[in-house]
């Protein structure tokens, strides 16, 4: 019931951030890229942390000194390396796994993400050499792209024909994103530096996927990201 009420309160949020930033006033815009440490959590079992890649433009909007409202467009590598090293009996995390098909050594798994995210920041300090502050907020993330050990098309037969990678996963996936952000005065601008945490609201794989292999686990992505930037 709960998962059901979960994607029209989050709309009904993004739908009211254009309404709460009309009492807000532009402050700064600008971009950061940087490096994401992906891995999921939930039911499933046998994996490995995965390097990515994070990038993003963004926005600041102040209603105050210290609290202001920082939505971003970007996009981002996630993923895990699912481990092969298996005890008897375990169950591939998208569907069966067949004896014509048994890998011989960890796949790496790859999802492509265009985000978007509507963040708020409430700063600590708002004069000095560092400013810290805390930031929070809803993720909303369109999968665009997904690899298995670097290709398009699994090796293994699934529940659609096609064996298109992408469509093991939800395209449209929900996040919470908090952490710590630290500004440099510097030249015009300020230097950003960035550590947040992300992690799913919703189910990573396809509810058609799971219900037709009755695959019950549910399995949210967990992504800690590094980023410098720069705000003018």
């Amino acid at each position: 019931m709960l998962r059901r009420l979960l994607v029209p309160v989050l709309l009904s949020i993004v739908l009211l951030v254009p309404v709460l930033s009309q009492g807000a006033g532009l402050t700064g815009k600008g971009w950061r890229v940087g490096v994401n440490l992906s891995r999921v959590t939930g039911d499933l079992e046998h994996y490995q942390v995965k390097p990515g890649f994070t990038c993003a433009l963004f926005a600041e909007y102040s209603f105050s000194e210290r609290l202001s409202l920082q939505p971003e467009i970007g996009y981002s590598i996630r993923g895990w390396t699912q481990e092969y090293d298996l005890p008897a009996g375990y169950e591939f995390p998208f569907s069966p796994i067949t004896s014509s098909w048994i890998p011989s050594e960890d796949i790496p798994i790859d999802l492509y993400y265009l985000h978007a995210s509507y963040l708020f920041k409430y700063k600590l300090k708002t004069t000095g050499w560092y400013r810290p502050a805390l930031i929070g907020g809803i993720e909303i993330s369109q999968l665009i792209h997904a690899t298995f050990d670097g290709k398009e098309q699994l090796p293994f037969s699934v529940l659609f024909s096609e064996r298109n990678t992408i469509r093991e996963f939800r395209r449209t996936y929900f996040s919470f994103a908090w952490g710590l952000s630290n500004e440099f005065p510097m030249g015009l601008g300020r230097v950003v530096l960035d550590l947040r945490h992300s992690f799913g609201l919703s189910d990573l794989i396809n509810p058609e996927v799971e219900e037709h292999y009755r695959f019950d686990r549910f399995v949210r992505s967990c992504v800690l990201s590094i980023s410098l930037g720069y705000i003018y």
